[in-house]
This record gives C-alpha cells, sequence and structure tokens, in this order.
C-alpha cells in the first residue's frame, strides 16, 4: 500500500512532457517579397490574362501546381514546366536562406526550457540541420515532409507524426506555423497554435489560432511567453 502511495506521488510530481513544432519553411525566408520576385520572374514570359500580383496572392499559400494549372490554362506554357520552373528558383533560394531573425529568436526563448523540439521541412534538411546547431538545440528533431507540400499546406497527418517523433501527446504540443489551413489542421488535432503572418496572407481565416501576429514584428518576448504558458 505504502509502495502504491509513493508511486501515485511521484507521478503527480512528473511534469508533463511538452513539444515545440515549427514549420521551419515558411521561417527560413522573408516569403513575402522572394516569393513575389520568383513569380513575377516566372510570370515574364507567359500570356496570362492575370495580372502578376494577383496570380501571387492566389498561389501563395496554396498547392504551387493546382493553381497554376487553373490560373495558365489558356496559355500555350506547360502548367508542369512553369511549375519547374519555380521549384528550381525555390531551391537556389533555399541554398543559401537563413531563419527570419524573430523566429531564431523565439527558439531561442524556448529552448532553455525542457520543451521537445520538431522542425518541419520539406525541402530545407540541410538548412535545418544548420539552424540546430547554431541555436544549440542538440536534441531537436528534423520531419522531412512531402516537397510537394511546400507552398501548400501541411495537414493533421504531418502534425500528429512530429508529435509521434518526440512522444507527446498533440494536445501537448504547440505549432509555430504561416499558412491558415496548417493552422487549423493543428487546431483540429487540438494543438496550441502560434500563427505569424504577413501582407500576403492575413486575409486568410485564422479563427482558432491561439496566438495571431506579423512575421517581422520584433514581438519574440510576447510569443515565446505565450508559447510556454500552453506547456504550464
Amino acid at each position: 500500500m505504502v509502495e502504491e502511495e509513493n508511486t501515485a506521488v511521484e507521478a503527480t510530481k512528473t511534469k508533463r512532457a511538452n513539444g515545440f513544432i515549427v514549420d521551419l519553411d515558411y521561417s527560413l525566408m522573408n516569403l513575402t517579397e522572394n516569393l513575389r520576385t520568383i513569380y513575377l520572374k516566372a510570370l515574364e514570359d507567359i500570356d496570362c490574362a492575370m495580372s502578376a500580383e494577383k496570380f501571387i496572392s492566389k498561389v501563395y499559400g496554396k498547392k504551387t501546381y493546382t493553381v497554376a494549372e487553373d490560373l495558365i490554362k489558356e496559355t500555350e506554357t506547360e502548367a508542369v514546366d512553369f511549375v519547374a520552373d519555380i521549384e528550381k528558383t525555390l531551391d537556389s533560394e533555399l541554398a543559401d536562406a537563413t531563419p527570419v531573425k524573430l523566429v531564431s529568436s523565439i527558439c531561442k526563448k524556448v529552448i532553455p526550457t525542457d520543451m521537445k523540439c520538431v522542425f518541419v521541412t520539406s525541402r530545407a534538411v540541410n538548412i535545418a540541420q544548420q539552424v540546430i546547431e547554431d541555436l544549440g538545440m542538440d536534441e531537436a528533431l528534423i520531419l522531412k515532409a512531402d516537397k510537394q507540400d511546400y507552398l501548400g499546406t501541411y495537414d493533421s497527418d504531418v502534425w500528429a507524426k512530429a508529435a509521434n517523433m518526440i512522444h507527446v501527446s498533440p494536445r501537448s504540443c504547440t505549432v509555430l506555423t504561416t499558412p491558415a489551413d496548417s493552422a487549423r489542421s493543428a487546431v483540429l488535432l487540438g494543438m496550441h497554435t502560434v500563427a505569424l503572418t504577413n501582407s500576403m496572407l492575413e486575409y486568410q481565416d485564422y479563427s482558432g489560432v491561439d496566438y495571431f501576429g506579423a512575421l517581422t514584428d520584433n514581438n519574440a518576448d510576447e510569443i515565446a511567453k505565450c508559447i510556454l504558458s500552453f506547456a504550464n
């Protein structure tokens, strides 16, 4: 009986495991301007009835091929070639990419805690490894997602897999992401969600997220405090 009571006391004292999951792809560079430049360049030689700016606003945060196929269907350009050019340029841009300062600052404030961390990326594993090294996050893990989802959304399966990697319940995890659909997928799993958006995405529906802010704002302290409060 005494042994059972002691076990119960020890269990009570054991702190619940918490996870911090970062959508690294959207954090690697200021995608508002970088993607705008990439798409404008790709559209230079295409006779597309839709304006470049409107195209960009539609494709941003969506699966590139699906949107491109629909928007340039009346042109002589093949969607697969158009998307291939965009993919090639993205790979080139990411080769020298670094995390947005705000995201790095948030991570630096979260890592001294005992939260388990996973970086989710679809094409930048080498950069994720460098980020982990630079931030001293030796125990952080990397989840390589399907490449086709880079400009789309991470669905609930991706977030669930990330939580499973660190053996933490999704309800004890906080996801940091940008696209509204990715955020809602995390919300549906019962995850705490921090959405850092920008001018090209702020029109999307972010209802249900725990924190909504601008990717470029100097609010790392506020966001980190919010994330850590979920772990208490």
